[in-house]
């Protein structure tokens, strides 16, 4: 006999629900990419839910922001007398920011925030004091994550959130450098932190200021880059054996992501479709969980 209507519906919302609350991992596909005008390192660092990718490139000695639509073409972002600038992370708006400096010296250089062919103010974007400013992350409704540096030392480096027009530095007794990457819509912040010890582990901040550490289990270093509306998130670790690899976790099980054939997977953002971007060797890719609910339909539909 063949299902009603209705039973069809309520079967396709139950199967939507599953998906999305599923405690298990997932499977993705791959898809490389690389800027047409990089010499190497296509570096994708942010993904919104338009599936717009947002990074940096490098060619002839410099590196490049760019921006790739979901239809797959590229427009290539030089903040104005840099010689190197670098997008770091775009909202749900296509409003990104990044940096713009000396690429050699990590812990110098400027902020950014741009928004369709304008740079919005405070341009630079510097907090006050600072040796050098890094936003990494914006959300919806402006507030920015990022890092900065208090005296020219990766030591120095410390975290800041930027909301309503203010500065709040970000850092805990546990960390020597701590290094914010992501900040979701509700406020919730993510990156990594390095310890006495030199290992780096990932942490997470609550929108209240509650603080965390997030380790990969036996990874030797973990980062967080990225967080996204489900408050998942994704990163990158250091196995024993020297390599990397990416991972999701939704807050019930891990998904590890690894480039077939590479030696080392670099996972960065997320968006809340769980799609993921990242680098492996000198090029980019995006990663897009496989959607199997054919099993469930059936149990669901019967003949």
């Amino acid at each position: 006999m063949r299902p009603s209507i209705c039973r069809i519906m309520v079967a396709i919302l139950a199967a939507t629900l599953f998906y999305l609350s599923e405690a298990q991992a997932r499977t993705y596909n791959y898809t490389s990419f690389d800027v047409p005008e990089a010499t190497r390192n296509t570096v994708p660092f942010g993904i919104n839910n338009g599936g717009t990718i947002a990074g940096f490139y490098y060619q002839n000695g410099f590196y490049h922001g760019f921006i790739k639509t979901a239809g797959g073409s590229y427009t290539t972002i030089d903040v104005d007398g840099a010689s190197d600038t670098f997008i770091y992370g775009i909202n749900a708006n296509g409003r990104i920011v990044g940096g713009y400096g000396n690429p050699e010296v990590y812990t110098s250089g400027h902020g950014f925030i741009y928004d369709n062919g304008t740079y919005i103010l405070p341009f630079p974007f510097d907090v006050p004091g600072s040796f050098g400013s890094y936003p990494a992350g914006i959300n919806l409704t402006g507030q920015i994550a990022g890092q900065y540096s208090q005296d020219g030392t990766f030591q120095g480096v410390r975290g800041f959130l930027w909301s309503g027009g203010n500065f709040t530095t970000l850092s805990e007794p546990v960390a020597i450098s701590y290094e914010p990457r992501g900040i979701n819509d509700a406020g919730w912040i993510v990156g990594s932190y390095g310890d006495v010890n030199s290992i780096n582990h990932g942490f997470i901040r609550s929108p209240g200021g509650a603080f965390s550490t997030f380790d990969v289990p036996g990874a030797t270093h973990t980062l967080i880059s990225g967080i996204n509306n489900h408050n998942w998130i994704s990163g990158w670790y250091r196995h024993n054996d020297g390599t990397y690899h990416g991972f999701v976790y939704d807050g019930l099980a891990f998904s590890y992501i690894d480039v077939a054939g590479a030696d080392n997977t670099q996972v960065w953002g997320i968006n809340d479709l769980g799609q993921v971007v990242g680098t492996y060797a000198d090029h980019g890719f995006l990663a897009t969980p496989v959607r199997d609910i054919s099993g469930l339909l059936l149990l669901l539909l019967g003949d």
